[in-house]
């Protein structure tokens, strides 16, 4: 029990946090993100923006509450039962660079927060990176 408390206590001072690989595919009038090769991730947020990081948000969700839902995929502009829509999804335009960025909670022995993103474009009729 003592190791288990120092060993919490020591991640929890590290600051540690997750990376998960963010995937985008589907039409451009209907994105699909997966997160780590479509396996489900416990998300709280996702936030897509036009124009990078620092553009107007086109669309933008979170949970009602401060817990995270276990998802395999987030369609654009369906927000998944137990969220709310912060900014209502806005049309997307083949060429332009979004920045999406999800985030959550890993589930096991402790849990700690992840961070999924990058740029991405939709060209020749399939989303691919912009980074």
């Amino acid at each position: 029990m003592i190791r288990r408390s120092i060993l919490l206590t020591a991640l929890a001072l590290a600051g540690c946090s997750a990376m998960l690989d963010m995937r985008v595919s589907g039409e451009l009038e209907r994105p699909v993100v997966a997160f780590d090769g479509k396996r489900r991730a416990c998300v709280d947020r996702l936030d897509v923006f036009a124009d990078g990081a620092r553009g107007q948000a086109v669309w933008s969700i979170e949970t009602e509450g401060k817990n995270c839902i276990r998802l395999g995929q987030i369609i654009y502009g369906e927000p998944p039962a137990g969220f709310v829509v912060l900014t209502p999804a806005a049309t997307l335009r083949t060429g332009a660079v979004y920045d999406a960025y999800a985030h959550g909670w890993t589930k096991g022995f402790a849990s700690v927060p992840w961070i999924a993103g990058g740029a991405f474009v939709y060209r020749d009729d399939h989303w691919m990176r912009a980074d």
